[in-house]
C-alpha cells in the first residue's frame, strides 16, 4: 500500500512510545515554507536538506583523530564518523521506540560546524575569535546551528535545531550540563557520539600501533569484549585481522545494550510519558549504568593518554593548528586574498574576522593546507 503523508503520521502515532517527538506534533520551522508534494514528514525533509549541503559533504575532507597525510584508507574522517553515529543512534531510537527520523537529521548534522584539522583546528580558531574580541570564542556544536541556518539556509524544523544546539559528548565539552535537557532523540544521538568515536579511535589506535595491545589489554571495557569475542570463536587469537574489529563491534553492542537498557528502566522509574515531562526534568534520561559508565570513563582515560595526546597525534595537531593561525592573519591583513563573494560580504558590512571565521571553519584539510602553500610562498 503506497502511504500517504497522513498514514505515516498515525503510524508514528500508533507505533512511537509516547515520550517520543511527533512529526504531526513538530513546532515547524524557523521560516515557514511551502510542503511540497512527496509526502514526506517534516524531518524526513530535514534529512534530506542535510545530506544534499555542502557542508555536509566536506566531512569526508576532515580530521576526525588523525589528520590527512598520516591518515591510511581505513582511518576515520568526519563522514565515517557521522555515519557511525547515525547507525548506532538508529538502533537505539529504534529500540526505544523513539523517532528516527529525528534522531536521523540529528546525527547527520550534528558534525556540520567542524573546522579542519578535527578539535586541534577548532581550538586554535576559538583561541583566534577571543584574541579578536569575539566573546563566544568558537565552538563546532554553536557553529553547526550557525552553519544550517546562515551558512546553508537549510531553515530545519526547531526540534532538529535544538538537537544541534544541544550536541555534547565528553570528548567535545567537559564538564557540561544542560540546565534544561533536549528532547529524547537528540539525548540518544549524545550518546552514540560518544560510543561510535570511542569504538572507532580504540580501532584506529590500535590498527595503527600508537596502541598496544598489551596496554588496552589492562582496561575493563576491552577485557569485557575480549571474553566476548572468545566465548563465540574460542580458537581466534590476537594477530587474527578480524580480532580487533570483533572486540569493538563487542564494545559497541555492548554499551548499546547497557544505555537502552538502564534508559527504559529511567523512563519508568521516573514516570516518564510524554515529551514535556522529558523536557521537564532536571537532567538527563538517556544514561548508562554506573558500571558501564565507569568502564567507559576508564577507556576515555586511557585513549586520552595512549592515542589522543601521544606525540604522533600532538604534533599532528600542531601542524594544524599552526596553518589555521596563519591563514587567519594573512586573511585578516590582505583580505583581497578572499574569494570575491566573501570580499564582497566585508564590503557589505559583515565583520571582517567572522567572515574569515566562517571561510576557514569550512574548509577540509587538503584544501587548508594547499591554501596555506600558496599564500606562504
Amino acid at each position: 500500500m503506497l502511504r500517504n503523508r497522513e498514514n505515516l503520521e498515525k503510524l508514528e502515532a500508533d507505533e512511537l512510545a509516547p515520550y517520543a517527538v511527533k512529526s504531526a506534533e513538530s513546532v515547524g520551522r524557523l521560516h515557514k515554507e511551502k510542503d511540497d508534494d512527496t509526502q514526506r514528514l517534516p524531518f524526513q525533509r530535514d534529512v534530506d536538506k542535510i545530506i544534499w549541503s555542502k557542508s555536509f559533504r566536506r566531512l569526508g575532507g576532515k580530521t576526525q583523530v588523525k589528520e590527512e597525510g598520516d591518515r591510511d584508507d581505513h582511518d576515520r574522517t568526519r563522514m565515517p564518523h557521522e555515519l557511525e553515529v547515525l547507525f548506532i543512534a538508529q538502533s537505539m531510537a529504534r529500540r526505544l521506540g523513539l523517532n528516527e527520523d529525528l534522531t536521523t537529521a540529528i546525527s547527520l548534522g550534528h558534525d556540520l560546524g567542524h573546522t579542519p584539522f578535527g578539535h586541534a583546528g577548532e581550538k586554535e580558531l576559538n583561541a583566534i575569535m577571543i584574541e579578536k574580541g569575539v566573546k563566544e570564542g568558537f565552538e563546532h556544536n554553536r557553529h553547526s546551528l550557525y552553519v544550517v541556518d546562515e551558512i546553508e539556509n537549510l531553515n530545519l524544523t526547531q526540534e532538529v535545531r535544538e538537537g544541534l544546539m544541544k550536541h555534547k559528548s565528553v570528548y567535545d565539552q567537559f564538564n557540561v550540563d544542560f540546565k534544561k535537557a533536549p528532547h529524547l532523540e537528540a539525548q540518544v544521538v549524545n550518546k552514540a557520539d560518544e560510543i561510535a568515536y570511542t569504538g572507532h579511535d580504540i580501532d584506529d589506535g590500535l590498527r595503527s600501533g600508537i596502541i598496544s595491545m598489551e596496554a588496552i589489554k589492562k582496561v575493563e571495557l576491552w577485557k569485557v569484549a575480549n571474553e566476548r569475542v572468545l566465548r563465540k570463536n574460542p580458537t581466534i587469537t590476537e594477530d587474527n585481522p578480524s580480532y580487533i574489529q570483533q572486540c569493538v563491534s563487542e564494545i559497541i553492542g555492548y554499551l548499546v545494550n547497557n544505555i537502552c537498557t538502564n534508559t527504559d528502566i529511567l523512563l519508568s522509574k521516573n514516570r516518564i510519558e510524554t515529551v514535556e515531562n522529558v523536557k521537564n526534568f532536571s537532567g538527563e534520561l538517556v544514561q548508562f549504568s554506573d558500571q558501564a559508565k565507569r568502564q567507559l570513563d576508564e577507556m576515555g582515560q586511557f585513549l586520552r593518554k595512549n592515542f589522543y595526546f601521544t606525540e604522533t597525534i600532538q604534533r599532528a595537531h600542531e601542524h594544524g593548528r599552526r596553518i589555521i593561525h596563519d591563514l587567519f592573519n594573512i586573511y585578516f591583513n590582505h583580505p583581497h586574498t578572499l574569494p570575491t563573494e566573501y570580499q564582497d560580504l566585508i564590503t557589505q558590512g559583515k565583520k571582517k574576522v567572522l567572515v574569515i571565521k566562517d571561510y576557514i571553519a569550512g574548509m577540509t584539510d587538503r584544501f587548508a593546507k594547499e591554501e596555506w602553500s600558496r599564500l606562504k610562498q
